[in-house]
């Protein structure tokens, strides 16, 4: 079953880092569609919550180098 989600992401700082996340997260088994938006420090991710958890997300972005947002 597709779901989605949207999370700010704390530390990015230039594209660079907006790709980092993008690569990290989509290379989770079962993430569809990952955007990331640098000037909003958010991500909007789809993915099947069958395959892939919030959790598994959260330590993907990480695993990047950078932080997901209590907020």
């Amino acid at each position: 079953m597709s779901t989605h989600t949207e999370f700010r992401v704390e530390g990015m700082h230039c594209d660079a880092c907006a790709e980092s996340v993008e690569r990290a997260v989509s290379r989770l088994e079962g993430v569809e569609e990952v955007n990331v938006d640098l000037a909003s420090e958010s991500a909007f991710v789809r993915f099947n919550e069958q395959l892939v958890s919030q959790v598994e997300l959260n330590q993907a972005v990480f695993d990047a180098g950078f932080e997901v947002s209590s907020e």
